[in-house]
């Protein structure tokens, strides 16, 4: 025991504790009853005593305080001295290729605070989310979390803005496009069909009733909510901007509103509420983050250079 081996003098009520290089598991420190300079916790035992303080952290380090008015004892600051930016990537569970989402530029400690909603995922999915601290172009250690994808109803989107339908929603028919051309020579009983063309994309069109949320939580109608809430969809639609089109079944298409949206009012309460359909046409895969890129869905990835 400390006391009775003549490291603690003023035989105190710790004087029987066990050696503390001793104990497992130890979870927590408490300092507490005097003034303390410095506090350095280390996991190896076989350094050399020193009087210095230790100011740099290693691998073996576990807490550093200086308390130089503040009780941080973490190496954040260390961490981030170089930091530019984070980056933040997706991946399915079991599948190799990372997307960017985007990347958080890091200036301050503040920085490091930020909300960011993915709107691109896709229902019934398992994703795997990546921050990775980044110096300039170089990828620092992944810190990775698996989330589970999940929603109900359909979705128009893009990067930064989302419309949900709640109500009357429909899809038309969907055609899968091809070309082909048909040759009938005049000695063969049946045409050569030649398809050298590599399109394959998917054509629909959508409806749905557009209402704002309020009205189908207290069934009050503002008309003139519906009406800017109305204009604010038509808007995003007509901006002639890439778009994905998904819902709770899984589908999803990175796709562009073609011809003209049409609204049709509803009589039965004086025109207040109305649905809005329109004609889309499939421009790219919603799982390729080149064609997330070059539709602008996901803004190209500048990594921050600090100089």
């Amino acid at each position: 025991m400390i006391g009775f081996c003549s490291y603690n003098f003023c035989k105190d009520i710790n004087c029987i504790d066990p050696v503390p290089t001793d104990l497992n598991g130890i979870t927590y420190t408490m300092v507490q009853n005097g003034i303390f300079d410095h506090l350095n916790i280390d996991q190896s035992t076989d350094k050399e005593y020193t009087p210095e303080k230790p100011l740099m952290w290693d691998y073996s380090t576990i807490l550093n305080a200086n308390f130089d008015c503040n009780i941080k004892g973490g190496n954040i600051d260390d961490i981030f001295a170089n930091v530019t930016s984070l980056r933040v990537k997706r991946r399915k569970v079991g599948e190799f290729e990372w997307i960017t989402l985007f990347d958080a530029p890091i200036s301050t400690f503040e920085d490091l605070k930020f909300d960011e909603a993915d709107m691109l995922n896709q229902h019934g999915v398992e994703y795997q989310y990546a921050i990775i601290p980044m110096t300039n172009s170089i990828e620092g250690d992944y810190a990775i979390n698996t989330v589970e994808s999940w929603f109900d109803g359909v979705f128009i989107c893009d990067h930064d803005t989302i419309f949900k339908f709640y109500a009357g929603v429909s899809y038309g028919e969907t055609e899968v496009v091809q070309r082909t051309g048909i040759f009938e020579p005049l000695a063969t009983k049946y045409p050569i069909v030649v398809a050298n063309a590599l399109t394959g994309y998917s054509k629909g069109s959508m409806q749905g009733t557009v209402t704002s949320k309020q009205y189908l939580e207290d069934r009050i109608l503002d008309r003139f909510e519906e009406q800017e809430f109305r204009k604010d969809i038509l808007d995003f639609m007509l901006n002639k901007r890439a778009k994905l089109l998904k819902d709770w079944n899984g589908n999803v298409w990175l796709m562009i509103i073609i011809d003209s949206p049409t609204v049709s009012y509803t009589s039965e309460i004086g025109m207040g509420i109305a649905s809005v359909n329109a004609n889309w046409a499939e421009i790219g895969d919603f799982d390729s983050e080149a064609d997330l890129v070059s539709t602008g869905i996901l803004p190209p990835v500048t990594p921050k250079v600090r100089v």
